[in-house]
């Protein structure tokens, strides 16, 4: 008797977690088959992809059908596993669009960007002035990661700085005389000069904007939109340097915390601009 009242007990406890079992089975087949919406504007327009801008952050949509214009204002539909939180943007993978309001703002597309000077040279042979360049930026570079905290290290960086955004010359040089590939070279081993001043001296950037009229605390934006604008440019004339500069900038991303969040806000207004950096930051080929 006592081994029958067992055996049931077992069997309706087996039950009871069979039961439970797919009473969860059934709550999570329900929750990431929920349908989700999201309304934006559209800032990256591709054959292939969406980029929309919420009230919240920014979307990469795939799967629409329709064909849109930067600024118009859709809704999506989506199931919630659809949604791709790892990505940056997060991605979303659609089931239906609707289109909420037409643009009526003007923007440059692709015909009426401004065009970039061919290139007759493609591949240009390195010359004295990117040596000369880059060695005193890779002896720079060494002072920095010898570990020891030199006040000429200070010296080295206004140098610097100056020499990218304020006609500054280095050895006779301005930044602007560079092939584009050393130019690449330069940029990112600054954003290292960068991050670790203001490791070492952490308000030395401050008190020299605040004396020599020129600003030196925004230099990590503007390191990343010259390496983002250089990039663009080669990408028009030189597929090797493009992919070359493409993965430098993973590295770049990965190294210094380079998020989308960043990238739009350099852009600011600029969306003829958000397309090719997303493609950039994004290394799409």
């Amino acid at each position: 008797m006592k081994n029958r009242i067992k055996n049931v007990s077992i069997i309706i406890l087996s039950l009871a977690l069979i039961i439970s079992i797919a009473i969860i089975v059934y709550l999570l087949s329900n929750k990431f088959n929920a349908i989700q919406e999201i309304e934006g504007k559209v800032i990256v327009v591709d054959k292939n992809y969406l980029i929309i801008e919420s009230s919240e952050e920014d979307y990469l949509i795939n799967g629409s059908k329709n064909e849109y214009e930067i600024g118009d204002i859709v809704k999506f539909k989506y199931k919630t596993k659809n949604l791709n939180s790892k990505n940056s943007p997060k991605s979303i993978k659609i089931d239906d669009e609707k289109l909420v309001e037409k643009t009526e703002d003007e923007h440059l597309d692709d015909d009426n960007e401004p065009e970039i000077p061919p290139v007759i040279d493609k591949n240009p042979p390195v010359i004295d002035k990117d040596k000369e360049v880059l060695n005193y930026f890779q002896n720079l570079e060494k002072d920095f990661k010898s570990g020891s905290i030199k006040e000429s290290l200070k010296d080295g960086f206004i140098t610097v700085v100056d020499f990218l955004f304020y006609e500054g010359k280095i050895k006779g040089y301005k930044f602007s005389d560079l092939s584009d590939s050393a130019k690449l070279k330069v940029l990112s081993m600054v954003l290292y000069f960068d991050e670790k001043i203001d490791t070492y001296f952490p308000d030395y950037k401050e008190s020299i904007s605040s004396t020599s009229g020129k600003i030196y605390t925004n230099v990590k934006k503007d390191i990343v939109e010259s390496y983002l604008n250089v990039t663009t440019k080669v990408c028009e004339y030189n597929e090797d340097l493009c992919i070359t500069a493409k993965n430098g900038f993973q590295t770049l991303k990965k190294n210094f915390g380079l998020t989308w969040e960043l990238i739009k806000d350099i852009a600011g207004d600029g969306l003829d601009k958000i397309k090719k950096w997303y493609e950039i930051f994004s290394n799409k080929r």
